[in-house]
Formats: C-alpha cells, structure tokens, sequence
C-alpha cells in the first residue's frame, strides 16, 4: 500500500511545474529545449557512500573491529541493496510503467532510464528526492598522446631483437624498483586486480597465467557491459585495456612487462573497442569492481572482489558523476586509481576527472630519464568541494612504454601517456598488498607519500604551480614523487636485497 502511495505521488505531479532546483547537465537541457528523448541517469538525494560510511562505523562499534576485506564488501553491499530498493523502487516502477527501459544500482544510488520523453524528465525535476539528472555521457580512454590514429598510438615492437633480449624487465620495472621486490619475492602474490577498460586479450602470452579465470571460468573475472554487448570471454577490440592490464599483472614471456606478475587480473569493458565510454557503463564496471558478477552481470558475489581498479579513462574537471560509487569502494577498501590525464601541455590546472576526485589516487606520468612528462596533467584540482588541490598524489613511469597488445597473443607495443603510469602504480599497490594483505587504503597512501623518490626529478615546463617550486613536495606537477617499490617494502619492515 506504501509503494502505491509513494507511486501515484509521484505520476500525479502537476503538470504545471516550478523552475527546478536541480543540477542538470548540458546533454539534458539541450534534449529538453529540442523536445527529444534521451539517456539520463537519475541521481537521488541520498547517497550509497554516506550509507557504507556509516555502515562501516556500525560494523566498528558493534564488534570492535572491522571484519575481513572480503566479508566487509559483502556486508556493505547488502546493507547498500537494501538501502536502493527502498530508494529506487518508486523511480523504477514508473519509468516501467510508462514503457521504458530502467535499471538501478546498489553502489550509487542512480537510476538509468533509456529514452526518456521530456516530459517525463520534466516530472523527475520536480521529484524532492532527486538530486540531479544527468546525459549518458560518453568518457573516453585517456589516449596516448602520440599519434593520430589507433596504429600510430601504440608501436608494435620487435621483443626478440638482440637490444632488448639482455633486457629482464622493461625500464618501469627496472627504474622503480620493482625488478629488485620481484627478484626478492614479491611478486603480488595472492592479489587480485582489475582494470576499466577497453577489455583485456586474455589469451595474450604475458596475461593468460595471471587471469584468475579460464576458458570455461569467466563468470566473476569478467563484465562487458552495455555497448560491449556482454561477451562470454574478455576481448579487447582496441588495444588499451591489453597494453594496461600488461603492465599491472602480466608475466614475463618475451619481455618483464608486469610491476607484479603473480598478482590475478580480472576486467571489465567500461569502454568500448572505439575508446568511448559511456557513463552507465563505466557505473556498471565500477560496481563490478565492489562485487563482481557472472558475465551477464548478475549473481554477484562480493567475496570474489578484486584489491585494487586501475583505471585510464576520464575527461572533464570536477565531474561528479562517478563520487557516489567511488566512494562506495574506498569504504569497501577497493584501492581505486585513476590516470591524472594527459592535459598537461596546457599547464597547470589541468587535472581532469575522475582523477580529481579525493576519493582516488592520481597518477602522473614520468619518463626513463626521471623527467615529469611534458602531457601529465597537473595541479591544481578546480576548487569545489570533492575535488581535491593535491594533484597528482603520486607519480609512475608512463612515456614509451612497453607492454602486451591484442593483435596476437605474442604483440607487445610501446605507448605513452598517463594511461601507461597508472598501471605501473597500480601494480606498486599489489607488490605491497602481497606483502601485507591487511593495509587499508589509508595505509597505502601514507606510504605512497613517506617513501616515494624525490631526488633527480626534472621538469621542463609548467613546473611551478599554484606557486610550489618543483623542489618542494608534495607539488602540483609530480604530487608526492615517483613511486619506489624498495624503499615502499623497507617501510614495512621487509628488504629488497634478500635480507
């Protein structure tokens, strides 16, 4: 009787309606002054990451302690389902009612309607639990900055040349320390990662060991959803995804390419074979990221979560479309990282979202010589509340950059851009979670900002910004520095040299 109630308030808005006082997006007003239908995703009121935070205190102060990673995810996804039915339900029921495709979330308490007419738009503006209404509005990889086509972005390269068969790791692994932890013996073991991406080659010689699927086992190691069309197996029509996933958790074959080649990888293609990403897919991978799904996307199952979600795509500053679930996974302790982006040759202010965001890590790109790439978008974040001034946090190799790519399973290809750092940084965090499985994110960050390398940085334009002195750390170019694996360890107590 109270979902009726709740129903017929809703469909018996007056037709007349006021001036909203909701936030809606360019694409929606556009749509509405044309009178046509769109894709909007519903935003309400009432927030999932304010639900899981204090979740997480309840969790705290019932049993003293906060319980396992794993059976923490479970629990604040159930506490969060239950949370969004009672919350979307009403949206939901009408928007089928009238005929249209809708679905709900459990990490952000958004609701997707496909086609909506202008005037029903108009009856959501007026709704009092609706907060804003945005456009499906399509994000994209952070490209490679060289290049104008796919083929010209990522150069396939010869591994078995004299020159780089003395080579036993490319110049990421080697320059940040991570060859020395590998050798050492810590190699990500017992980690699971993920990427949002473009998908994932998993036959590839470097990433068929690590998948923590297999040929009949794909169902919670990998979503496709929406314009992917959900395909059974990761595939990868594009190239990115397979180059990110390599330098996260790919193994050595022709060439070390992966910062922690024991770590598990699994993906979801928020992004399509032509780089473009729209919004509701990107909320559906990240919501794989908290609680993966049978590749349908159903049955969800939060103990098969993976540690860390790296990933390279955004655009935009201070976009908030993504803070709901992204807040949702800092409280699951998901450590989640995002590309800074490759605005840089603009200059300072340049961080794009969501790697503006608080509630991520950022990550800046550097080169073989320790030189701040000339495209790493720097600081400082636009000043509005959930966008944090400190950008980039940390900063990873990402210029010419050698990895696994999809044209054959034995393809490797070089590309630069942040998109190529962020993986170097994601594979960082799965070296020291293999090590120490119970640090929080709270943790890794403090150790990202007590022992990253400092010294010998250079730059060579738009240095200093928001008038820090590129000497001064953290600053608005390089963040915190450049990620150190050994000297990450040492903070721990452990040794690179076997010790």
């Amino acid at each position: 009787m109270k979902m009726m109630l709740v129903f017929a308030a809703f469909v018996t808005t007056t037709l007349a309606l006021p001036s909203p006082l909701i936030e809606v997006d360019d694409m929606v007003q556009e749509g509405l002054e044309k009178n046509l239908p769109m894709d909007v995703l519903v935003h309400l009121k009432n927030k999932c990451h304010d639900v899981a935070k204090a979740h997480k205190v309840h969790l705290l102060e019932t049993t003293g302690k906060l319980p396992a990673k794993k059976l923490l995810r479970v629990s604040i996804h159930d506490a969060l389902v239950d949370f969004t039915h009672k919350e979307q339900t009403p949206i939901l029921t009408a928007a089928k009612k009238a005929g249209y495709e809708a679905k709900g979330f459990w990490a952000s308490n958004t609701v997707y309607i496909k086609l909506a007419s202008p005037e029903f738009i108009k009856k959501l503006m007026a709704q009092k639990d609706v907060r804003k209404i945005n456009g499906n509005k399509e994000y994209s990889i952070i490209e490679n900055v060289e290049g104008d086509t796919m083929e010209d972005k990522f150069t396939v390269v010869n591994t078995t040349e004299a020159r780089r068969r003395m080579q036993i790791a490319e110049y990421g692994i080697v320059i940040t320390g991570s060859e020395r932890a590998q050798l050492a013996g810590f190699t990500g073991q017992g980690v699971v990662t993920a990427n949002v991406d473009t998908g994932v080659r998993w036959t590839h010689e470097a990433l068929i060991g690590s998948y923590r699927g297999g040929a009949d086992d794909h169902d919670y190691n990998w979503v496709g959803p929406g314009s992917s069309g959900y395909p059974v197996e990761p595939t990868d029509g594009n190239g990115h995804g397979t180059h990110t996933m390599g330098s996260i958790s790919g193994q050595p074959a022709s060439v070390g390419i992966g910062m922690a080649p024991d770590s598990e990888w699994i993906a979801a293609a928020g992004c399509n074979p032509f780089g473009s990403c729209p919004t509701v897919d990107l909320l559906e991978s990240l919501q794989f990221c908290g609680c993966p799904t049978a590749t349908d996307g159903s049955a969800p199952d939060c103990t098969q979560a993976p540690d860390l979600c790296s990933n390279s795509w955004g655009g935009g500053q201070g976009q908030s479309s993504f803070w709901d679930v992204l807040g949702v996974l800092k409280e699951e302790e998901v450590v989640t990282l995002f590309s800074m982006g490759n605005s840089g040759s603009a200059g300072c202010g340049s961080a794009n979202s969501p790697g503006d965001s608080e509630l991520v890590i950022s990550v800046g790109a550097s080169d073989e010589a320790d030189v701040i790439a000339f495209f790493s978008s720097r600081g400082p974040g636009v000043t509005i509340p959930g966008v944090t001034r400190q950008q980039p946090h940390i900063t990873g190799p990402g210029v010419g950059v050698i990895s696994s790519y999809n044209g054959a399973d034995d393809q490797y290809a070089s590309a630069s851009g942040t998109s190529m750092s962020c993986p170097h940084v994601a594979g960082y965090v799965a070296q020291l979670l293999g090590a120490v499985p119970t640090l929080t994110i709270e943790d890794l960050e403090r150790i990202m900002e007590d022992t990253p390398t400092t010294a010998g940085l250079g730059c060579a334009a738009a240095c200093d910004c928001d008038d820090i002195p590129i000497e001064t750390f953290p600053n608005m170019v390089w963040g915190y520095g450049r990620i150190d694996v050994c000297t990450a360890l040492e903070s721990l107590g452990f040794s690179c040299d076997g010790k």
